[in-house]
């Protein structure tokens, strides 16, 4: 897997891991 390959899927699951701690966040904080 080449350099480049292996920061976009680094950047991209960051990415979803923050939109899914900030989802979570803001369904804990609506309940």
């Amino acid at each position: 897997m080449d350099r480049k390959g292996v920061i976009c899927g680094v950047v991209g699951f960051l990415g979803l891991l923050s939109a899914a701690t900030g989802f979570a966040a803001e369904a804990t904080r609506i309940k």
